[in-house]
This record gives C-alpha cells, sequence and structure tokens, in this order.
C-alpha cells in the first residue's frame, strides 16, 4: 500500500468531468485515492468513478468540512503516513518525487473547460502557492508568491500533512480533525492549528495543480447555497474566530445553539495550544521581512 493517499472532497452538484478529472489525474501519479461525500452520491458521479479504483465514503452528515472530517479520519485509521487533501475540481500535474510530509504546492487557476487541459496550460500559467487572511480581518485576503519557502497556514484546497499531525490535532479536539462543519475557513483552522502546534508547511516540486475556480453565477454553485449551507458557513466563521482568537463576525443565535459543543471545544482548544495565533501572524510578517515568505 502506497504511504500517501489522496482524500477527494465532493458536492453533489459537481459537474462529473471535474471529478473525473482529479481522480485521474491523482491515480496517474501513483497514490491511492478516496472520494468522499457528506449526504450522498449521485447516480452521475457513480458512472465515472465506476470506471477507477478507488474508494468511495459517504458521512451522512451535510456540510464539506464533515465531509473532510470524515476523509481524514479515514487516512489516519488505514495507516497512511501521508494525507493530501483536494477539492473535486482540481488537476494534479506531477513534477518530481513525491511529498514527504507538511507540503504546499504552486497552483494556478483555471475556468470551467480549461480545466480538461490544464495540463497544456501549466507553463503558462500564473502560479502562486495560495492565499492567506489578515490578523485583524479575516475575509481580508492576501496571496502567498511562489518564491516563498513555506507557509504557516492558508486556504487552500490542496496540501499534505503527516497522519501523526491529524491525530494530535483530534486528540486536542475531542476527536474531532475537522472541527469547522461547512464549507469556508476549515482548511484555514487545520493548517492555523498545526503551526500554533510548532508545524511549517515547505513548499514541495512534487507536482503543481489547477484549480477550476467558480465564479458564483455557476448554477451548481447558487445551488447549493440553501439556508443549511448558509447556517454552516457562518458557523465556520464563528468557530474559526472563536478557536484562534479572531474578532468575532456576525453570526446567528441560532449558531451557539446548534452547534455548542464545537464553539465549546474552540474556545477550549484556543486556550490550550501552545502558541498563540497572533505569535504565528508575528512569525509571517518576519518571514516576509526576511524574504523567506512573500505576500502580494
Amino acid at each position: 500500500m502506497p504511504d500517501t493517499v489522496v482524500c477527494i472532497s465532493c458536492h453533489v452538484l459537481e459537474e462529473p468531468y471535474a471529478v473525473e478529472t482529479t481522480v485521474r489525474s491523482a491515480l496517474n501519479m501513483g497514490y491511492d485515492v478516496i472520494v468522499g461525500y457528506d449526504k450522498r452520491m449521485p447516480d452521475s458521479h457513480k458512472n465515472v468513478l465506476n470506471k477507477y479504483k478507488v474508494t468511495v465514503a459517504v458521512s451522512g452528515e451535510e456540510g464539506i468540512g464533515n465531509n473532510r472530517n470524515m476523509l481524514a479520519h479515514m487516512a489516519v485509521e488505514l495507516g497512511y503516513r501521508v494525507f493530501i487533501q483536494s477539492d473535486c475540481h482540481v488537476m494534479f500535474i506531477p513534477r518530481s518525487g513525491k511529498p514527504v510530509g507538511n507540503n504546499v504546492f504552486l497552483m494556478f487557476p483555471v475556468e470551467e473547460k480549461q480545466l480538461l487541459v490544464a495540463d497544456k496550460l501549466a507553463g503558462k500559467a500564473f502560479m502562486y502557492i495560495g492565499t492567506v487572511h489578515d490578523y485583524n480581518d479575516i475575509r481580508k485576503i492576501r496571496f502567498v508568491g511562489k518564491e516563498s519557502k513555506y507557509v504557516y497556514f492558508f486556504g487552500e484546497p490542496v496540501f499534505s500533512i503527516e497522519t501523526s499531525v491529524l491525530k494530535r490535532i483530534a486528540d486536542i479536539q475531542s476527536g474531532y480533525i475537522y472541527l469547522l462543519p461547512g464549507y469556508g475557513y476549515e482548511v484555514a483552522d487545520v493548517m492555523l492549528t498545526a503551526a500554533r502546534m510548532g508545524y511549517v508547511f515547505t513548499k514541495s516540486d512534487a507536482f503543481i495543480y489547477a484549480h477550476r475556480i467558480n465564479k458564483g453565477k455557476e448554477r451548481r454553485w447558487k445551488g447549493r447555497w440553501t439556508r443549511e449551507q448558509m447556517l454552516m458557513f457562518h458557523a465556520n466563521m464563528y468557530i474559526y474566530s472563536a478557536k484562534h482568537g479572531f474578532k468575532s463576525p456576525v453570526y446567528y443565535k441560532e449558531l451557539e445553539e446548534r452547534f455548542k459543543e464545537r464553539i465549546e471545544i474552540a474556545k477550549r482548544v484556543n486556550e490550550e495550544l501552545p502558541m498563540p495565533a497572533k505569535r504565528v501572524f508575528d512569525l509571517m510578517k518576519e518571514a516576509v521581512r526576511r524574504r523567506d515568505m512573500v505576500l502580494f
């Protein structure tokens, strides 16, 4: 069994061609692949995935964060050493070697049908590592340049991390690896938690990846934003802010009632983590001054 697994989180409204592109490119790198869904797996995806040797898992809980939590636990429990998280609309493009641990990778955005030919666009694409938010405003985004040697956290969908780190996170979070249930900030939360535990994510040349960007007007994108999804989006912001000491954004009273357990875990973990989030941002500023990390 390979020591690395690619875990792909899918929404039921995702286009089958994008899922297939991601799965095929991951398998071509020689990794095991697990594809995860929250509530159900649509028939259109079954028709695609039946062609490939992959594991499919359904969490039964709505929310991409819940989905990713399930996949991360599977990677730990199945004995993999390295977990690669992925969205279901990226293309992996091999370069040299394999990820060895806590890594980030160069990426470039593509539009709808460009995803199918992304490997031919890589040489001309504008590449960067990812995005990070400001300490004083978690909605204010800056880009991390490709020249950076490492990052402390970011919000992009693809990174690799040693499962031993995931297990440590679960141990302090009452079993949760991804504490945030829905979409938004759940990736940054896992990485920022690891950073506050003393881990750094290093740039890797194992592969680059193309990420299809939704512009917000697509039917699949509009279709996902039910009241339930919006509630979990706000829950993510509230739990994330409570956990890392950010100024809490607007929230609904319903959040405190429904997600009471996770909010309480978040507040406790914030007190127990050895490094405050503010210190991580100070370290980032120092890295920018040394040009070890490039923001723009």
